[in-house]
C-alpha cells in the first residue's frame, strides 16, 4: 500500500471504530445489552484488524 492508501484505510476503520462504539453506548443506554455484546465482539474484532495494520503500516518497508 502506497502511504497515502495506509493512511486513509487506518482512518476509516478508526472512524469506524467511533461509530461502533457509539452504537453499543446507545444500545446498552436503550435496554439491549445482548445486542450491545453481539456489536462488542465485532469491534474486538475491528480493533484487532485496526492493530494489525498499523503494525504492518509502521514496520513495512
Amino acid at each position: 500500500m502506497k502511504d497515502g492508501d495506509t493512511f486513509k484505510v487506518l482512518h476509516q476503520l478508526h472512524k469506524k471504530q467511533h461509530a461502533m462504539a457509539n452504537h453499543i453506548l446507545q444500545l446498552k443506554i436503550k435496554g439491549k445489552k445482548e445486542q450491545a455484546l453481539e456489536k462488542l465482539k465485532e469491534l474486538d474484532d475491528l480493533l484487532s484488524t485496526l492493530l494489525v495494520k498499523l503494525i504492518t503500516a509502521i514496520f513495512e518497508p
